[in-house]
């Protein structure tokens, strides 16, 4: 069955809107989620199979929406049958799009829709996230001047996507070599913190004044906001890794509180 491609995912989600900025790691995410379905439901070879086993897989807000649809296919046509797997994927795949959040001109990450599925009781359920969990596995492959990868530089880590933010901050100005994989897709920084000489556009861009902030920092020409100490973790991170000090890398590191007027107070901080 072939229902459940990277190229199907990504033309699904995207398909209500074709201005979906989707990072290539947020496809292989929803994809991996979903194969176990994909796996169940390629072995079935009759459609009455598959509308049994539905109300056993899925809550009841998704299942009866789907035995619905397919008791209205008939039963003694293979073609059908292959019909029926294809509609099911498709609709997990739809469920999933019609909760990620509308970024407008910002790419989505693997941590956008784990968020969606941590605010879905029925989509958590489904893919079997744990709710709460905002962490996700990443593979690093780091390499420094040039030299060749030993296996003890390649590591694996559950991480929140402003420790990422943080890591691909320092990466942007370092001497270190980095990449990273997530589902088996490569990670690009640009979507997050930009080139280093331009970050407009990227996730963590400051944008301008008027947007309520956390806290800022600037790394190099690129200036950055972000919400929790997970952005400087990651920065600091990169930096012990290269054997630096990461204090060369930043500055200008400000957090935010607000008056009674609704001003923001900055505040400067030291690490």
């Amino acid at each position: 069955m072939d229902s459940l491609t990277l190229e199907s995912v990504a033309s699904t989600l995207a398909s209500a809107n074709p201005n979906l900025l989707l990072d290539p790691t947020t496809v292989a995410y929803v994809h991996s989620l979903l194969a176990p379905y994909d796996a169940i439901i390629s072995a079935a070879t009759d459609l009455e199979s598959i509308i049994a086993w539905v109300p056993t897989a899925f809550p009841e807000a998704i299942n009866a929406n789907i035995v619905e649809t397919l008791k209205g296919l008939p039963a003694d046509d293979l073609t059908n049958v292959s019909s029926a797997k294809t509609m099911i994927i498709n609709y997990l795949v739809n469920c999933v799009r019609s909760f990620l959040p509308d970024m407008k001109d910002k790419m989505l990450f693997p941590w956008d829709a784990l968020q969606t599925l941590n605010n879905s009781a029925e989509l958590s359920f489904l893919t079997q996230v744990e709710q709460g969990h905002n962490k996700l596995p990443i593979t690093v492959c780091v390499q420094q001047f040039g030299k060749a990868v030993p296996v003890s530089d390649i590591f694996t880590h559950d991480v929140g996507m402003e420790f990422m933010a943080g890591l691909f901050a320092f990466t942007n100005l370092s001497d270190m070599k980095m990449s990273v994989k997530m589902f088996e897709t490569d990670l690009s920084p640009f979507g997050l913190v930009g080139k280093p000489d331009d970050n407009s556009k990227s996730r963590f861009a400051f944008e301008d004044e008027k947007t309520k902030h956390t806290y800022t920092i600037k790394c190099g020409n690129n200036k950055y906001t972000f919400d929790t100490p997970e952005f400087m973790k990651g920065l600091t991170t990169g930096a012990m890794w290269a054997n630096v000090d990461h204090h060369t890398y930043w500055s200008e590191l400000t957090t935010y509180s607000v008056n009674a007027d609704g001003q923001e107070i900055p505040e400067t901080l030291t690490l």
